[in-house]
């Protein structure tokens, strides 16, 4: 072995040592990425589920006005009834 492969030999382990090295912080900053990325979904779907009760609530409310109308009306025409009745 010369001198000049034990040189080589030393940059080729400084070289790999820089790759492992580069290699780890782009795993975890994937694995950062990842993350986000889960917690968006998470996120996306909660709104979705808000958005579905949100509607329920709509329809929910909607048939409740419509008796609460309904009650008005039949309320309205019983008055205007027992009025013409006396």
């Amino acid at each position: 072995m010369g001198v000049f492969d034990f040189l080589d030999s030393s940059k080729d382990k400084k070289i790999k040592a820089s790759f492992k090295k580069i290699r780890t912080e782009m795993d975890d900053h994937l694995d950062a990425i990842n993350e986000n990325t889960n917690e968006l979904v998470s996120v996306a779907d909660y709104i979705a589920e808000l958005e579905a009760k949100i509607v329920k609530l709509g329809e929910r409310l909607d048939e409740a006005e419509m008796k609460i109308s309904d009650l008005k009306k039949n309320r309205t025409d019983d008055i205007k009834k027992s009025i013409s009745k006396t």
